[in-house]
């Protein structure tokens, strides 16, 4: 479990209306283990297709994450664990196109995922990360499985720890990390007046996907490009090593 800092009443509502499951995991069967490469004979034909690479394991994930010197802007230490697949505490989005958001930008249905957590000394909230891995060309069409959900996806109901709320999203222009991105904002509005703004980058980096995730109340807050490059580029090597 990840160790988590005490929280003002203000906090635990805000936090807990804005991460429609992006610190929690709703329930996914396990993947089953990939057989490993095989390795051709020396008879084998030149041409002959080589095997896909194995998917980063949930340890390799933890090497790649971000640590306290690779982010400065913290004013406590980074904290990461492995995201298990565990039952959910709240029942998944009832509407099938939004689900598919939620579940790729979650990780849900990767081979293994990490989760990191980011108390940033100039901001009350903190900011969060999901690192998945995927078999070969899973990354790929989940990510256009993402793109088109989010075509479809305007608004969306969902069970909180502070009662049901209504996230509505408003895409930003797709920035430029990684193989592919996109970036768009989730609001709600748990608490009497007030607009929770959470901003959700999604990145695909080879057969990955790291969602980066940060928010604020009633204000717009961004998550540091240069961390996003940062992280993409230790996921890239990761599956190059």
């Amino acid at each position: 479990m990840l160790v988590r800092p005490a929280r003002s009443p203000r906090l635990s509502a805000a936090a807990g209306a804005a991460a429609v499951a992006l610190l929690g995991a709703s329930g996914c069967a396990a993947p089953t283990a990939q057989a490993p490469p095989t390795t051709a004979s020396p008879s084998a034909a030149p041409s002959a297709a080589a095997s896909p690479a194995a998917p980063l394991t949930a340890d390799r994930l933890l090497d790649a994450a971000l640590v306290d010197a690779d982010v400065p802007q913290v004013k406590t230490p980074v904290r990461a664990e492995e995201a298990k697949r565990e039952p959910g505490k709240f029942p998944p989005v009832a509407d099938p196109v939004c689900r598919t958001y939620v579940d790729a930008r979650n990780g849900e249905k990767s081979f293994a995922r990490v989760r990191q957590v980011y108390d940033w000394k100039d901001a009350l909230y903190p900011g969060g990360a999901v690192l998945a891995s995927y078999e070969a060309g899973a990354a790929e069409r989940t990510f256009a499985d993402l793109k088109k959900a989010l075509a479809g996806c305007r608004s969306f109901e969902a069970e909180t720890w502070t009662g049901k709320i209504t996230v509505s999203l408003a895409p930003e222009p797709d920035p430029r990390f990684g193989d592919e991105a996109v970036t768009l904002r989730e609001h709600s509005t748990p608490l009497a007046g007030s607009d929770v703004s959470t901003q959700i980058t999604v990145v695909r980096a080879g057969n990955t996907i790291a969602t980066f995730t940060t928010m604020d109340v009633d204000r717009s807050a961004t998550f540091p490009p240069d961390l996003i490059e940062r992280q993409t580029a230790r996921l890239k090597n990761a599956q190059h090593p």
